[in-house]
């Protein structure tokens, strides 16, 4: 387990017409913590998220992503718990996918 500020994540958003935007600020819940963070895509479901206050996090622990309201937009399962500051690149996108492809086994 990690305390981070920013970690990569695979994301899905069962509702495509509550899909956040690059940019976004929405809630994160993992675990028993939560904070606010602003979403930066990084590619298909790839996406990175800023937080506002430290999340302790875990590669393959999920992850609840819910409108500043409260409610459920989406959910997904944390990549990379310590991510660099990045933007999307196709090296990202591969990096990611491997480590999707290692969770899902």
């Amino acid at each position: 387990m990690t305390a981070t500020r920013r970690l990569d994540a695979a994301l899905t958003f069962p509702d495509r017409q509550l899909e956040p935007a690059h940019g976004d600020t929405v809630g994160v819940r993992i675990g028993d913590g939560q904070a606010s963070a602003r979403l930066s895509r990084l590619g298909g479901r790839f996406w990175q998220l800023r937080l506002e206050s430290p999340l302790t996090a875990a590669v393959g622990q999920e992850v609840a992503i819910v409108s500043p309201a409260g409610g459920a937009l989406g959910s997904g399962l944390v990549l990379d718990p310590e991510a660099p500051r990045e933007g999307p690149t196709r090296d990202v996108i591969a990096r990611l996918t491997q480590l999707t492809r290692i969770l899902e086994r």
